[in-house]
């Protein structure tokens, strides 16, 4: 596999993570406010994860590999370069059922719903009540 390089978004830049976005997650809108980490493989975004601040909290958001690259590690990397760079203590994630074990694997836990912080209780509702299917995470420390 070709080298891939990690960093973290200059938001001057916003308009090609938001390209990347509409192109295969539509419902995944990244914004200004956001701290947005990106892989690149040469010169091609292959993956993005997105941290949004809500109060006091922070939130994982919208992670998305380009479907070409999946179950390759990718995702893998990106976390552990996004561990390196910013504090997840009390980072949250509403993470779709089938990736739980993804999450865990990186310090989070999952947790009841109604022990979020209510500025995520609310959100988190929202988004299951919409249909999807989520488990309320808290990261917790490092595996």
């Amino acid at each position: 596999m070709p080298k891939l390089t990690f960093l973290q978004l200059e938001p001057i830049k916003l308009p090609i993570v938001a390209r990347f976005y509409k192109e295969f997650y539509p419902a995944g809108k990244p914004k200004r406010d956001e701290a947005i980490f990106l892989t690149y493989q040469e010169n091609t975004l292959i993956g993005s994860v997105r941290f949004k601040s809500i109060d006091k909290h922070q939130l994982l958001t919208g992670m998305l590999i380009h479907p070409d690259y999946r179950q390759q590690g990718i995702g893998h990397q990106l976390m552990e370069f996004c561990r390196q760079r910013i504090n997840l203590t009390g980072c949250y994630c509403f993470a779709f059922e089938h990736l739980v074990p993804f999450y865990s694997q990186h310090g989070f836990q999952s947790l009841e719903p109604q022990k979020l912080p209510p500025s995520l209780l609310g959100r988190f509702n929202r988004y299951s009540n919409s249909g999807k299917s989520l488990c309320a995470m808290i990261f917790i420390s490092n595996p």
